[in-house]
């Protein structure tokens, strides 16, 4: 069930969660690629409309 969270307040989660990356993990390329592969291989699961 979603629900509404106040921006700021995501805004601090995402801080929070950042400062768990290790730094070479901030500084390194964002590679969408795994991503794709999971969105591909989720759209082939049987059932999907």
């Amino acid at each position: 069930m979603p629900t509404a969270v106040d921006p700021a307040a995501a805004l601090a989660c995402l801080g929070f969660l950042w400062d768990f990356l290790p730094s070479g993990s901030r500084r390194r390329p964002v590679d969408p690629a795994g991503v794709a592969t999971m969105h591909r291989l989720l759209a082939a699961l049987p059932g999907r409309p």
